[in-house]
């Protein structure tokens, strides 16, 4: 889109293509009796819909709907999928991507201030200053592990889970990055770059985590 504006079209098809797939699965599944995906169903498609031309002109909408779609609806989405009904753990589990997605697309809206602001955008980079967003940022990495800490505690996540907290260093590094460079935006790519991989490899690490802790518990 950058390079291409013409592209617009094209690319606004293949998202309301993808969007229809989706819908179409959604109601394939409803249909086999996982009724309880109704509402989630509903939400991410309400979330999809709304976020460009509304949610993003309302700075909280805009910082949670991310997490929101990556926490409870997809995560909890799939777990319901497969069980047929709510599951609580799942929902639980869902609290940390929702933090760490969050906080992807908060650091990411750092070097879009002038140009979401030029297209009528309202996010908390841009009316509080990205070195007040930095502290948020630091809270929302805090946050999800925190949330993993609680949901292992509460016995609702399996031990091997905290398998997940390998990667507080590197998130140590993109808080302080953050930080420090908070006006720096090309001294704010190295903590871009680390924020992915926090983002990527926390629940990957949970998942493994609780995997590896099921088989040893068989074994």
């Amino acid at each position: 889109m950058p390079a291409d504006p013409g592209a617009a079209p094209l690319v606004l098809a293949g998202g309301l293509a993808a969007l229809a797939a989706t819908m179409a699965i959604g109601a394939w599944l409803l249909a086999t009796g996982a009724l309880a995906l109704l509402p989630l169903g509903l939400a991410g498609v309400v979330l999809v819909v709304a976020y460009t031309p509304w949610l993003t002109h309302h700075p909280l909408a805009c910082l949670l709907a991310p997490g929101v779609g990556f926490g409870p609806l997809m995560t909890g989405g799939a777990a319901t999928a497969v069980a047929g009904a709510l599951v609580g753990p799942a929902f639980i589990a869902s609290l940390v991507p929702l933090a760490l997605v969050s906080g992807l697309l908060l650091l990411n809206q750092f070097p879009d201030v002038d140009a979401d602001r030029a297209v009528g955008r309202r996010h908390l980079p841009m009316l509080w200053g990205r070195p007040r967003a930095a502290r948020l940022l630091a809270g929302l990495l805090a946050s999800a592990y925190v949330a993993l800490g609680v949901g292992v505690a509460g016995a609702a996540l399996p031990v091997g889970a905290l398998a997940g907290l390998a990667t507080v260093p590197l998130a140590i590094a993109v808080a302080r990055d953050a930080l420090r460079y908070a006006d720096d935006l090309p001294a704010l790519q190295r903590a871009m770059g680390r924020n992915v991989g926090v983002v990527l490899g926390t629940p990957l690490l949970m998942i493994a985590g609780g995997f590896a802790g099921r088989l040893l518990l068989a074994s």
